[in-house]
């Protein structure tokens, strides 16, 4: 039963927010003789067949079947993105249009019936998104005390994250500088120089650094042997 239910919910979901409210937009535009009585002479016409019959028909074809890509990706998602973003703004062109040309009532008639419909709570993300983005704001700001950070809360947020940030370059650097580096040129460098090439030349009087320096224990037989292989 409960694939049933969610295929039933699912229906339901495309219904009411899509199937019905083009419906009766279209019904209104030809209510208020704003398009002609003749199918698909007009791009909204095509626009709508589009969304209830190609794809509408495949997110509920995409539900039954138990086939999550077809019923959300290459379904709703495009049901939605044809509602919003082809379906309404043709329809509110039309109006305006109508309304440049002699039509001022009619026109009004379709303008308040988009708007009620997308003053519903389903709907209501779309007109905020598109108020904000008219006036050239990026994205959604929850106003302060509505949960989430407020645009002031979130610019003192960034300026303290500023302020660490060249504190801890400027402690780490000097700190690596002073400790490591000083360190290893005292320390390594000189021993190598004073002790270990003073020793050397030492031992080896009569016979070459590089021997003795890689092989400190054979100095003797280094020092017996090449005199007489230089013979």
């Amino acid at each position: 039963n409960a694939f049933y239910k969610q295929y039933d919910d699912f229906i339901v979901n495309y219904n009411e927010k899509f199937a019905k409210p083009g419906v009766a937009i279209m019904g209104e535009l030809r209510k208020q003789e704003l398009i002609t009585k003749q199918d698909f002479d007009e791009e909204i016409e095509w626009t709508w067949f589009y969304l209830w019959h190609h794809e509408g028909r495949r997110a509920r074809h995409g539900a039954s079947m138990m086939a999550p890509d077809y019923a959300h990706w290459h379904g709703m998602y495009e049901v939605a993105e044809r509602f919003y973003m082809e379906m309404i703004p043709q329809a509110r062109e039309i109006a305006e249009h109508a309304a440049e040309h002699g039509k001022a009532d009619q026109a009004q008639a379709v303008l308040d019936l988009i708007d009620e419909l997308l003053a519903r709570p389903e709907h209501a993300w779309f007109e905020q998104a598109k108020k904000l983005a008219d006036s050239g704001a990026a994205s959604i700001v929850p106003p302060p005390g509505a949960g989430g950070a407020t645009s002031a809360e979130a610019a003192n947020t960034a300026s303290a994250s500023d302020n660490a940030k060249p504190a801890a370059g400027d402690d780490a650097k000097p700190a690596g500088t002073e400790d490591k580096k000083p360190a290893g040129d005292a320390d390594a460098k000189p021993a190598t120089d004073d002790d270990t090439k003073p020793a050397d030349a030492a031992d080896s009087a009569g016979g070459t650094t590089e021997s003795t320096s890689t092989e400190p224990e054979s100095t003797t037989s280094t020092r017996d042997e090449k005199p007489g292989s230089a013979e």
